[in-house]
């Protein structure tokens, strides 16, 4: 370890009165060499060139002045509402935020019947509203942005914020939508509605049944139905365009290789039937199977890594100047308490173990058993019924790879980035994107839904961007 990057992190603690033992430095500064290599800052807004990283990914050397204009010391550049990202105001918040990729929790509200049935009530309202409007029907993006723009609200998740961490205000918004789901039987509210529900909810697979009883009514899922076709009903003809040629050179029959990140509880097993040898059910996942898949295997490493026991406790134990002096027994009970506190009343505690592993897998799917799909996710995220994926292999996880994987995801872009820039190009070129168009719903009072009913600036404000 480079005993210039052991000053830093020490000279950076002792400037808040913080002295780490020698083997507590050596942790924090191991830490921050390992992280810091997947942050970097650009030399402006509209330019890909990398200003600098944190950690040089050659030399592993800390840069003090990057460092300096992240954290607004002594400099004259000031980074609007950085500390916002996660990573602090200073060293120790920027260590206490590392720990593995644990969302620090928000004081968000308890769960409450009465916001449920308001929920209910708003998108029962929003349904009636989409059947019979034709404007809200119309395969555009556009129409998408709008009544995203409603979902959010109904469901308290930011305007204008894509961010997990920041714009999910009540988290309680996932049991919200299994209650009321019910009411959405205009297939193409259904989609939208769920595409921003899945979006935002974290660790779909511990709500697996629930998905599953959810896709199955109404038909949503419906056998010869393509997933351009939804991707249409979710994001408009021009994103299903480019979202359909990106596989271009495909058959409906032909597999497409993807991806997935999950943790294997102890004592379980990964493919039925445990052996892949004279097993006729290897391809089957047992253990950490859902409905998200990946066309990038480090963005499968890395959802892998997420809400890993393991490496958050070992944080605790090996600072214990910053995160307490805790029994090993305390430790883990106090962990727990904030899994649960975090990822809701359904997580499984036998997440909650140190014998928990990461892992990722490698499968096969038919092209025509895609459910959803499109260009512009960064995470080339595709939806699948994993009934009908096939499990090819299946590697476990270490610390190297989960950082390496964090790193892939600062440098490179995603698979699906060429296309999706396209895609871009020709929905604002055919005015079918309207940019910050989401800030112009702060206004909207829910119990106007059901007459679909907008304060009048809000309506003239859409007409003129749906007009020019």
């Amino acid at each position: 370890m480079k005993q210039s990057n052991l000053d830093f992190v020490d000279k950076k603690f002792r400037e808040l009165g913080i002295t780490l033992p020698k083997q507590e430095l050596e942790f924090a500064t191991k830490q921050i060499v390992l992280h810091g290599q997947a942050i970097g800052l650009k030399k402006s807004k509209s330019s890909d060139d990398t200003l600098a990283r944190l950690v040089d990914t050659d030399t592993k050397e800390i840069n003090e002045d990057i460092w300096n204009i992240i954290f607004n010391t002594n400099e004259r550049v000031k980074i609007k509402d950085f500390e916002s990202l996660g990573w602090g105001s200073n060293i120790k918040d920027f260590i206490m935020t590392r720990q593995n990729h644990l969302i620090q929790n928000q004081g968000e509200e308890e769960y409450s019947i009465g916001r449920s049935n308001d929920v209910s009530r708003y998108l029962r309202a929003l349904n009636e509203c989409v059947l019979k409007t034709p404007r809200l029907q119309e395969n555009t993006y556009f129409t998408k942005q709008i009544i995203q723009a409603i979902v959010k609200k109904i469901f308290k998740i930011e305007l204008d914020q894509s961010d997990l961490n920041r714009a999910v205000k009540d988290r309680n918004f996932l049991r919200y939508f299994f209650n009321s789901e019910t009411y959405l039987t205009s297939n193409k509210l259904f989609w939208i509605v769920f595409d921003v529900v899945y979006t935002f909810s974290n660790f779909n697979e511990i709500n697996y049944s629930d998905w599953e009883r959810v896709l199955s009514r109404y038909d949503r899922i419906s056998s010869d139905e393509y997933f351009v076709e939804r991707c249409k009903k979710i994001n408009g003809d021009i994103v299903a365009k480019h979202s359909r040629d990106f596989f271009n050179g495909t058959n409906l029959n032909d597999y497409i290789t993807i991806y997935r990140g999950f943790l294997v509880k102890p004592n379980r097993y990964v493919r039925k039937g445990i052996k892949k040898l004279n097993n006729p059910n290897a391809h089957i996942q047992d253990e950490g199977k859902g409905f998200s898949y990946t066309l990038d295997k480090e963005q499968a490493v890395r959802f892998a890594s997420r809400y890993h026991f393991k490496t958050d406790l070992n944080y605790r134990k090996n600072l214990p100047t910053i995160f307490g002096s805790l029994s090993s027994r305390k430790s883990v009970k106090k962990l727990q308490r904030e899994y649960k506190k975090v990822l809701g009343y359904h997580y499984n505690n036998n997440y909650l173990n140190e014998d928990v592993r990461r892992c990722y897998g490698t499968y096969r799917v038919k092209k025509k058993h895609i459910i959803t799909f499109d260009v512009l996710g960064a995470e080339s995220e595709v939806f699948v019924d994993p009934n009908n994926v096939e499990l090819i292999r299946y590697d476990f996880i270490n610390d190297e790879q989960d950082i390496n994987s964090a790193i892939w995801n600062a440098e490179k872009e995603p698979i699906v980035y060429e296309q999706g820039q396209k895609c871009m190009y020709d929905l604002v070129k055919n005015n079918d994107y309207h940019f910050n168009l989401e800030t112009l719903f702060e206004e909207l009072n829910l119990e106007q839904i059901k007459e679909f009913y907008l304060p009048t600036s809000l309506q003239n404000k859409l007409i003129e961007r749906s007009a020019v």
